[in-house]
C-alpha cells in the first residue's frame, strides 16, 4: 500500500503519516491482523489493499 501511495499525486491534499503500531499498545490491540490499513482524518479508507478509488472519493469530500 506504501508504495501504490507514493505513485499517487496526493500533494494538494495534505500529508501521510506512517504509524508503527507496535510502538503503541492500543494500536498494536485494536488493528493487530488489519495492517495495513490507511486512515484520512478519522476515516478508515482501507485494510490490506489500496483501495484508489475510495481513497480519492473521500479525498475530494474533505
Amino acid at each position: 500500500m506504501r508504495d501504490e501511495l507514493g505513485t499517487m499525486d496526493l500533494a494538494q491534499t495534505g500529508s501521510i503519516t506512517m504509524v508503527d503500531i507496535d510502538k503503541d499498545p492500543d494500536l498494536a490491540k485494536r488493528f493487530n491482523e488489519l495492517v495495513p490499513v490507511l486512515f484520512v482524518n478519522d476515516t478508515e479508507v482501507c485494510r490490506y489493499k489500496l483501495n484508489k478509488k475510495r481513497l480519492l472519493r473521500i479525498l475530494g469530500s474533505e
